[in-house]
């Protein structure tokens, strides 16, 4: 299923980067990876725990919060994500 997912986005990007109504990832990131976020204010934002980040504190303000309000609960949703970043994903990227 994955690889049947891979090949899908592959043929996705190929036939929209051929009309012209996405650009080469090359030119919006020097690594040539996705995700990108591109913001008119800050640029293009590479890596997802970044625009994470981000997304996070530019709307901080807004209710409810996704950011943990005690110390216990951010160290917890900060080692869930880098568990996830470090095994989980290249066991996906595996398959």
């Amino acid at each position: 299923m994955h690889t049947f997912a891979r090949a899908a986005e592959r043929k996705s990007r190929v036939a929209l980067s051929d009309t012209g109504l996405i650009p080469d990832p090359a030119a919006l990131n020097p690594q040539g990876l996705m995700p990108l976020l591109a913001t008119p204010d800050m640029g293009n934002i590479p890596e997802s725990d970044t625009i994470a980040r981000h997304l996070l504190d530019r709307f901080s303000a807004k209710e409810p919060s996704f950011v943990p309000s005690t110390l216990a609960g951010r160290a917890k949703s900060d080692t869930i994500s880098r568990l996830h970043d470090m095994y989980l994903s290249e066991l996906c990227n595996a398959v």
